[in-house]
């Protein structure tokens, strides 16, 4: 079996640390896969799902909700913002959510702050992928 080195890490911990023979990650550009002895690259991660492949089979799932891949050498280093819980992001959690982004979409709308209503336009698609993924 060949494996790369996968670290999945936090602003406050290590998440992850092990080895694996796929990465499949949610990037801007569309599904990454990466296997080993891929090219290096350096790809900005959405909200998603990091399916971890072992003996051909997905062996971990993890949600996050924005982060980085720096892959060369055989080692893949994840910085992620969160990795998302099903504990954190309950129902009520992710309806308040939605709603409060909604809301200040209408505002900057109303207000014409393209800058503002962009981000909160990304963060709506995010919150949804999340909910969709839980």
């Amino acid at each position: 079996m060949t494996t790369i080195k996968l670290k999945i890490v936090t602003p406050r911990e290590v998440f992850l640390e092990d080895e694996f023979e796929m990465v499949t990650l949610p990037s801007f550009e569309g599904e990454l896969a990466i296997l080993k002895d891929h090219v290096p690259i350096l790809a900005s991660l959405k909200a998603g799902q990091i399916n971890i492949y072992l003996n051909g089979v997905v062996a971990k799932k993890i949600i996050i909700n924005s982060g980085v891949l720096n892959f060369s050498n055989n080692e893949a280093i994840i910085l992620v913002e969160e990795v998302i819980s099903k504990e954190k992001y309950h129902n009520e959690f992710i309806t308040n959510k939605i709603s409060e982004l909604q809301n200040n979409i209408s505002n900057y709308v109303k207000i014409g702050d393209d800058e503002a209503l962009n981000k909160e336009q990304q963060s709506l698609n995010d919150i949804l992928t999340i909910k969709e993924l839980l």
